[in-house]
């Protein structure tokens, strides 16, 4: 098994991302709020990044991508909306 990679450097340019629902992950209604994350899973041929967009209402995924790096994140915005009813 490979040995994990150190962090890089924090970017002392980089600023702060406002947190907009003040960390109050309900919803009364489906589509009033969503959440995201972004994993990595360790694949035979490397990682695989993978972005999950979710309802909080109903706590079901409503949309994915992934992408075989996060150079630019370019690869993880086209996020795929699932085939469930909504």
């Amino acid at each position: 098994m490979a040995r994990p990679r150190p962090l890089p450097p924090a970017d002392r340019q980089a600023t702060t991302t406002p947190d907009l629902i003040s960390h109050d992950f309900t919803a009364s209604v489906p589509n009033l709020r969503w959440t995201a994350d972004i994993t990595h899973v360790p694949t035979d041929e490397g990682r695989l990044y993978l972005a999950v967009v979710l309802d909080l209402f109903s706590r079901r995924i409503v949309g994915w991508a992934t992408a075989d790096h996060m150079r630019d994140g370019q690869g993880l915005r086209r996020v795929v909306p699932t085939s469930r009813g909504r």
